[in-house]
């Protein structure tokens, strides 16, 4: 969770004033605080972290408020949420290594890098799930879905951990499942991984090669597009590695001074991290705004 806090971070911003005129600029720091929880609200194991940022960010020596920015959309948690899904990517591939790297084998169950560890039971542990499509049926939509998983969440009980805890290890006795068989497996695979050199790593797509890709998608679009739009899908593109919120804005940057992105309009208290507020694409490239 640390790792991925730490790309959200990069997106920090306040806003400051500069010959009179308000303008956005990065900060890349944010106060936090996280809490870890290790239950669903039916009791099953869903070990997972809440975070809290607060409203303030460092500038100089001063503290300010985070940026917002609700016409424009390059505001701090605008772009947080432009790109969630490209954070949830980061968090699940930095947690999928960590697992593997303690022996655990891991396969791809989803969308945007969710995954499992085969042999687990998952099922006895799904109560929420289970209620869900029951409320709602298998095939109903996302939108439904949580609909209902308000509508059957059920309000947060206090459990002993130790009483918990037993009935959780009589639920894998029950489905068979052996935990001190497949922790050792999984210890076996860690020192036979410790002594063979690692798999020779897989280069995704440079940076202006993801740029130019987000480009094209947002271009069969729309005409005009932001700075966020095409940082959250370069983003999105880009391996879900450390620095991948600086690597795309480094990217963006050198399209704009390679004319690949021109900007259209300049809205007052824009900066150009903000890819000026408006970008459209010359006579020959990628049709791109911002």
């Amino acid at each position: 969770m640390d790792f991925a806090v730490r790309q959200v971070e990069a997106l920090a911003s306040t806003r400051v004033m500069t010959d009179g005129q308000s303008e956005t600029v990065l900060t890349g720091n944010l106060v936090m605080a996280l809490f870890n929880h290790d239950t669903s609200r039916d009791q099953d194991p869903q070990l997972h972290t809440h975070v809290v940022v607060a409203n303030v960010t460092q500038h100089n020596g001063e503290w300010k408020t985070l940026s917002s920015d609700k016409v424009g959309k390059t505001g701090f948690s605008e772009n947080v949420l432009a790109n969630r899904i490209a954070f949830g990517k980061i968090y699940q591939s930095e947690l999928r290594q960590r697992v593997e790297a303690l022996g655990y084998e891991t396969e791809v169950v989803g969308k945007h890098g969710m995954w499992e560890m085969p042999g687990v039971p998952v099922e006895a542990f799904s109560s929420r799930s289970q209620a869900i499509r029951e409320a709602v049926g298998e095939d109903a939509s996302l939108k439904s879905r949580d609909v209902a998983a308000l509508d059957t969440r059920k309000s947060k009980q206090h459990v002993d951990p130790e009483v918990r805890m037993a009935e959780w290890m009589q639920t894998l006795k029950e489905t068979g499942f052996d935990i001190r068989a497949y922790r050792d497996a999984a210890d076996q695979r860690a020192e036979i991984r410790t002594q063979a050199p690692g798999p020779a790593s897989q280069d995704g797509p440079d940076v202006q090669q993801a740029v130019t890709q987000a480009i094209a998608g947002l271009s069969e679009r729309k005409v005009q597009f932001t700075y966020t739009d095409v940082l959250a899908r370069t983003v999105g593109i880009l391996p879900p590695e450390n620095g991948v919120i600086e690597r795309a804005r480094a990217g963006i940057d050198e399209a704009i001074s390679r004319e690949q992105l021109i900007p259209s309009t300049v809205r007052r208290g824009c900066s150009h991290q903000e890819f000026m507020c408006s970008m459209s694409c010359p006579s020959g490239h990628s049709v791109v705004t911002s």
